[in-house]
């Protein structure tokens, strides 16, 4: 699943929160960030391990790993 490209008014420190349903389902977070939508939609995915900074937009990615 990709979600919308997201614009952060206020930019800074974004943490993404995952629920959990079931035990042994796993997923793969990414996200990219750019100053503007293009260059977001332009940017590498990174994958989620720790808060990171958003420069302005952010998309996330959800894979299973199963």
């Amino acid at each position: 699943m990709i979600s919308e490209v997201i614009a952060l008014t206020c930019g800074g420190n974004v943490e993404i929160l995952q629920n959990t349903y079931a035990a042994g389902d796993t997923i793969t977070i990414k996200y990219r960030t750019g100053a503007t939508e293009g260059a977001c939609l332009d940017a590498d995915w990174l994958a989620y391990t720790d808060p990171f900074i958003s420069v302005g937009y952010i998309q996330v990615r959800v894979e299973s790993t199963l």
